[in-house]
């Protein structure tokens, strides 16, 4: 087994891999995607459980942030426990790509899908594979991203 990083390097080791993607993809949906999937290989020190750490790939449009947007959410989510190893909270590091809403990503709806690692799914790369973002992707064009967001929460 590898040398797990602590909860604490995953922000700053998201952000990273998204300035790398984004010297060299064509634009800022890929290099999000591409850096996720970079991300959800890097082994962060969490307790050993099949729903510990795990993937969250959602888009559709939300008013969160006051205007509608069309928001693709890429999260990771971890378990974090207490000193007798019992379910504290979870962090869950994510990077959104927002755009704004026309009618055409307005019909392609909302969608979420989990996927966690040790879980009787099959492996990331098949999971990651059988999502729908190539429609997502055309559906984007050439458009430009309002914001791309790295945050961090605690739930």
């Amino acid at each position: 087994m590898s040398n797990p990083l602590p909860l604490d390097e995953a922000v700053p080791r998201l952000r990273s891999l998204l300035a790398a993607q984004a010297a060299t993809a064509g634009d800022p949906l890929s290099a999000a995607l591409r850096a996720f999937t970079e991300f959800a290989r890097v082994e962060f020190s969490v307790p050993v459980g099949s729903d510990t750490d795990g993937c969250l790939v959602e888009y559709g449009v939300n008013s969160l942030s006051g205007e509608p947007l069309f928001v693709i959410n890429l999260t990771r989510q971890f378990e974090n426990v207490d000193s007798s190893g019992e379910h504290e909270s979870y962090t869950q590091v994510s990077c959104e790509v927002k755009y704004q809403v026309t009618g055409d990503l307005e019909v392609l709806g909302d969608f979420e899908d989990w996927w966690f690692r040790g879980g009787q799914e099959s492996d990331f790369s098949s999971w990651w594979q059988s999502l729908p973002l190539e429609t997502v992707i055309r559906a984007l064009g050439d458009r430009a991203p309002a914001a791309v967001v790295v945050d961090s929460d605690v739930a």
